[in-house]
């Protein structure tokens, strides 16, 4: 099975990559290189002008979602058996393999690129330092999320649930440094978020913070 890369201004036929099936597709910020996920576990880094593979990242299941950082430097992935991982684009190596109790379902990087989200079948949303690859903060939430995404605050991210909107903020000393840089690049106005302590999470060093938007 093969993949087309077509003109969006012509419609004309740019390149044809030889994907297989695809469960996952992402362009990067800039829109030279797309990224496809395909039955074969992998996942593929393409030149979106000429059509030629740069790199294969292995998985251990299916790979479900695909997610550039907002400065195109990472990629992250997550896949039935529970594991999300961060790949280096420029090095082209894996970095961390983060993981929770079941399959990781989506998948969003903070505006600045420091903080990744993701949440699971497990029931929980956890953020990770980019960096280290170590859980900063986690929430237990009730139902099925469906996707997630940071606020400008580069600290709250918010999920989205059948029945309610869940909320999850890094702890004051876990987030100053990053929320100082949020606001130098994105000046926002708007009231903090009350905070109320969660059950803690199974996880190493998790101090879980965040609440339900009905």
């Amino acid at each position: 099975m093969t993949t087309r890369l077509l003109n969006a201004a012509t419609g004309e036929k740019r390149a044809e990559l030889a994907t297989g099936s695809i469960s996952a597709i992402a362009f990067s910020p800039d829109g030279r290189t797309l990224a496809t996920a395909s039955a074969d576990r992998t996942v593929r880094l393409w030149d979106s002008v000429t059509g030629d593979e740069r790199a294969v990242f292995k998985h251990q299941a299916q790979v479900g979602s695909i997610v550039f950082s907002p400065q195109g430097r990472s990629i992250a992935t997550s896949a039935d058996d529970g594991t999300a991982r961060l790949w280096d684009v420029a090095t082209r190596k894996e970095r961390f393999v983060l993981r929770h109790r079941d399959e990781v379902l989506t998948l969003a990087f903070s505006l600045d690129g420091r903080t990744l989200a993701t949440v699971s079948r497990d029931g929980y949303a956890r953020l990770w330092d980019v960096d280290t690859g170590q859980q900063r903060t986690a929430l237990r939430y009730e139902g099925k999320v469906f996707d997630i995404a940071f606020l400008p605050d580069g600290r709250t991210a918010v999920a989205r649930s059948i029945n309610s909107v869940w909320l999850i903020t890094l702890p004051a000393t876990e987030a100053s440094e990053l929320a100082a840089t949020a606001r130098a690049r994105l000046p926002v106005g708007r009231a903090e978020l009350t905070e109320e302590e969660l059950d803690e999470a199974p996880a190493p060093a998790a101090q879980p913070r965040g609440r339900a938007v009905p």
